[in-house]
């Protein structure tokens, strides 16, 4: 479908509130569905009431038209945009029908027609606290939790922008819906403001705790059996304790044991899950307050599940009660068939349900180690390494599950299940059906990526709002030669909360003209504190030892790797294969083989970079300034990361979400494709510096250089043979070319013939000895031998190799391969 964006509102264009929408036959002869699709993530079913689910219309129109989808549509999610849906106001001539024209004229707001070509879409700003939407005939209004499709197909005479049309809408409204549904006004109220795993531990414990954790758990019985009852009383809980926040309910109502595959269903333009939250948001007159008592919180919500009076009795002040603790055991009393008492033990998989349950979620897994989150972890603050706890043993592992639940394993043995003897599950048992049971992450992030991977798990931290003001002081300060390298700066900044693809992140290249004391190991190690610090790793290092270290549980959180003060050749082609590759594989401590998908961003400081031809093509240089900073930029730095630095991950987050702020050219795209339109692309003039990026790899090269060294040392023995290098096509005698060099300087005497030529053959392909000089098979003095061969004039080049003339007497020891 084409969407005409230019007539689209201009604040709809820039809200971040679109999704894609695709048709679904689901009952025969009856009116397809248009079914919400996820932005960010490929085939997946949208959401109108998660916003992870939404993203810019730009995106929405690419996986539009990357899926193949039947269009775009707009959220609405109660931020006082309002949908007005009016169906059938065409009559047979095409003409638009008088209660719509009349309707049209009083809200004088951007009004489009509708996909189907026989309605009209008006969109108007009103403040409808409370209220969902629904229909009344051939009208529609829908305030949250809907979306409406867009096509940008204006009406013509109608404004081009979304207007308040004040007194005339909202007494249209009340005479049409009032009477059909009351809008009842939210008392204002956060309410749980802690991490997700807390809110779900404070529901288990409150007065009515037993309510929540059946349903938490899957436990129909509460409600006569009946699971769509069941998803409403639960969804009915998380408004209350969310202060009906519906995206943070769909994310909690997600990980109960009541979600399955029906809660993404479609219904009309919307779903089960997303109907079901909206009516509990409907119904929930008040929400958790931290001053409630245990008695008014049941009240409130078994008022809320339809028991209860309406008003909660006062109650004399209760003893706090204790947290009694979940038992974990592998044997049970009950009784068999013939209702006799029996002890029975557990299989082991019951058993670490048992221990996840209990202990909400935990222990998770990453790698193949336990690991569970600590206690003293605030998400009010950035997390911290230590708020990870690696359950490394199965010492630790018990250790950890005695500080949680009452962990009770009898030591018995042989006992009779009726049909056989069993025996009780050990300790060791136990925990390696934990290991394989628990679920599995590839990566603990200790900050948000932008966008989020549904493979790693990320410790709650609470940032704080983003106004791009303590960013825009940061880039001030730094010490840039140009303002193309300013910018490159910022998206060397970006490039570590980027949650794109593994093994598609260019390296970053610090260096400077001006010597000393510039700051490029100052700015390189800012950035990397910004993001929670890096790896620091020294020239020359072996590869295997690199691959341990990033294996190793505590550096699993870190995004950054640091190469410092770089004074030698960096040509290590484990170590360039390590900065593109997919997965980082190697052997880690006590746990043998391992594996973490490559999401690192490479750090290089160098005063004179000098990088293999690889390595120059997989990195950026930056070029670091000569002026000295009017403050001491060090103590400047210290005193920044104090105070701002969750500001300036605020800042960088929200811009990597905003996305692309220009186009870069096709003919500009390098091995980095995707990082330069999803990161590069946030920051203006992105193609300009695609460009600039590009040109100044040739600075870092060193093959380009050395292979220029080589074509004049061959050039200059050519001459001294009385032959012309611009000319003439030569066979040369590989040892000719090794003394040529020794004469030079370029090779010491006690270099060894062989060993210069397997060197030479290094650069063959590097300009600008690519297409000159070249290793090949030859007939001379009637016997095969290896020559090097000049390629001068093009023109001789469909001579045969073997009449080529040869430069030098070949001699027998020349006739090697070298």
């Amino acid at each position: 479908m084409k969407v005409q964006i230019s007539n689209i509102p201009t604040e709809l264009v820039e809200s971040p509130k679109w999704v894609a929408w695709r048709f679904e036959q689901k009952e025969t002869g009856k009116k397809p569905t248009k079914v919400p699709m996820s932005v960010p993530s490929r085939g997946r079913r949208g959401s109108t009431t998660n916003p992870d689910e939404w993203g810019p219309l730009y995106k929405a129109m690419q996986r539009m038209e990357s899926d193949k989808l039947d269009g775009v549509g707009y959220v609405f999610d109660g931020d006082g945009v309002v949908g007005v849906d009016l169906d059938n106001c065409f009559d047979e001539h095409g003409d638009l029908e008088q209660w719509a024209k009349e309707l049209g004229s009083d809200f004088n707001s951007y009004t489009e027609i509708t996909p189907s070509g026989k309605g009209l879409h008006i969109i108007v700003r009103a403040e409808l606290p409370g209220y969902r939407g629904r229909r009344v005939g051939s009208v529609e209004v829908y305030a949250t939790g809907r979306y409406f499709t867009f096509t940008g197909n204006h009406l013509d005479g109608t404004p081009s922008t979304v207007n308040d049309p004040g007194d005339a809408f909202m007494t249209w409204f009340k005479a049409t819906f009032e009477k059909q549904e009351k809008i009842q006004p939210v008392l204002p109220s956060p309410g749980y403001e802690g991490a997700d795993f807390e809110l779900i531990a404070k529901a288990q414990r409150a007065g009515n705790g037993s309510k929540f954790n059946a349903l938490w758990h899957g436990d129909l019985s509460g409600h006569g059996d009946d699971w769509s009852r069941a998803d409403s009383g639960l969804c009915s809980h998380l408004a209350f304790w969310t202060g009906s926040n519906a995206s943070r309910m769909d994310a909690l109502f997600r990980e109960s044991a009541l979600m399955r595959t029906k809660w993404d269903e479609a219904r009309n333009d919307s779903t089960y899950g997303a109907d079901t939250i909206a009516d509990a948001i409907r119904k929930c007159d008040r929400h958790y307050d931290p001053n409630m008592r245990d008695d008014e919180i049941a009240s409130c919500l078994d008022r809320l599940n339809g028991k209860g009076e309406a008003e909660p009795k006062p109650k004399p002040k209760e003893k706090p009660k204790e947290n009694v603790r979940t038992v974990v055991t592998n044997v049970i009393q009950d009784k068999d068939k013939d209702d006799q008492d029996r002890t029975r033990y557990l299989p082991p998989k019951d058993i670490a349900k048992m221990l996840i349950d209990g202990c909400l979620g935990w222990p998770k897994s990453v790698g193949g180690t336990l690991f569970a989150l600590s206690h003293k972890h605030d998400p009010s603050r950035i997390a911290k390494q230590e708020d990870i706890i690696h359950l490394k043993s199965q010492d630790a592992f018990y250790a950890w599950c005695h500080t949680l639940v009452a962990l009770s394993f009898t030591q018995k043995k042989t006992v009779s299940d009726g049909t056989r003897s069993v025996n009780p599950v050990n300790r060791s048992e136990f925990f390696q059906t934990v290991q394989s049971t628990a679920k599995k992450y590839d990566g603990i992030e200790l900050l948000p990526h932008e966008p989020m991977r549904d493979s790693s798990y990320y410790i709650p931290t609470n940032l704080p709002a983003s106004d791009g003001s303590a960013l825009s002081e940061l880039l001030m300060n730094l010490n840039a030669d140009s303002e193309p390298d300013r910018r490159l700066m910022l998206a060397a900044l970006l490039t570590p909360g980027w949650g794109g693809p593994a093994g598609a992140r260019p390296a970053f290249v610090f260096t400077s003209a001006h010597g000393r004391g510039t700051g490029k190991t100052t700015t390189a190690e800012l950035f990397a504190r910004i993001w929670g610090g890096c790896m620091t790793v020294q020239e020359g290092e072996q590869s295997e030892i690199v691959r341990s270290r990033l294996l190793d549980e505590s550096s699993m959180a870190t995004r950054i790797v640091l190469i410092d003060n770089l004074k030698g050749r960096l040509s290590n082609a484990n170590l360039e294969a390590m900065i593109s590759a997919r997965v980082i594989d190697g052997k880690r401590m006590y746990i043998g083989q391992a594996s973490r998908p490559n999401y690192l961003t490479w750090y290089i400081t160098a005063n004179s970079p000098d990088l293999s031809r690889d390595l120059a093509e997989r990195s950026i240089l930056i070029r670091v300034g000569d002026q000295q900073h009017s403050i001491d930029f060090r103590a400047w730095a210290e005193k920044f990361i104090k105070e701002k630095r969750a500001h300036v991950l605020a800042d960088l987050l929200d811009m990597l979400k905003k996305g692309a702020q220009s186009n870069i050219d096709s003919k500009h795209a390098d091995r980095w494709r995707t990082w330069q339109t999803q990161v590069l692309a946030c920051i203006p003039h992105a193609n300009e510096l695609a460009v600039y990026a590009k040109d100044s790899r040739e600075e870092m090269d060193s093959d380009i250089a050395m292979a220029g060294d080589i074509e004049r040392v061959v050039e200059d023995l050519i001459r001294s043979k009385g032959h012309m290098p611009g000319m003439d096509c030569l066979k040369i005698d590989p040892k000719a070319i090794h003394q040529a060099m020794v004469d030079d300087g370029m090779r010491q005497k006690n270099d060894r013939q062989r060993s210069t030529t397997a060197w030479i053959k290094h650069y063959l392909d590097v300009p600008p000895l690519k297409g000159r000089l070249s290793y090949r098979q030859a007939r001379v003095d009637g016997r095969n031998t290896r020559v090097f061969v000049w390629h001068g004039d093009k023109n001789k080049l469909d001579i045969s190799i073997d009449n080529l003339p040869t430069l030098g007497e070949m001699e027998n020891d020349s006739c090697l391969d070298y």
